[in-house]
């Protein structure tokens, strides 16, 4: 932690938002390659209960820009009736 604090600037403030979807990675690849590349991306693909979910974590330093990302992402589940809940 140290080094991370010395060697870069904390001064720049992120937003981020992050969702549980009930389906696998593979369902959403399509949206992830249109994302814009100044975004931070990451999925973290899962099994509960046996069932594939994955994990979507969108961050950036424009609010707007990850909103409009996240929304592609949920248009997309609520159009396929796949469930999702969004994270804190």
């Amino acid at each position: 932690d140290q080094a991370l604090s010395e060697y870069y600037s904390s001064s720049i403030a992120t937003y981020r938002e992050s969702f549980l979807a009930s389906t696998s990675e593979n369902t959403l690849i399509h949206i992830m390659n249109q994302l814009d590349k100044e975004l931070e991306f990451s999925s973290l693909p899962m099994f509960i209960d046996g069932k594939a979910h994955v994990e979507i974590s969108i961050a950036g330093v424009s609010e707007e820009l990850v909103k409009l990302s996240i929304s592609l992402f949920m248009d997309y589940l609520d159009t396929n009736s796949i469930k999702y809940t969004k994270l804190k």
